[in-house]
């Protein structure tokens, strides 16, 4: 860990490749750029991360 301190790594949860293949976190990015509030877009990409993320891929 103190070899690489700003080191980031995809999380090992299991429906993470779902999370990836939805493309949840680019699409939050483009309706934030579109005019949704910040907290907006990250609750809704938080509520479809929480559905995927621990489900098996």
């Amino acid at each position: 860990a103190n070899a690489v301190p700003d080191a980031w790594f995809t999380p090992i949860a299991p429906g993470w490749a779902s999370v990836e293949k939805e493309e949840i976190l680019q699409n939050m990015l483009l309706e934030i750029v579109k005019g949704a509030s910040v907290a907006d877009a990250s609750k809704k990409a938080d509520e479809k991360i929480n559905e995927l993320i621990n489900k098996e891929s």
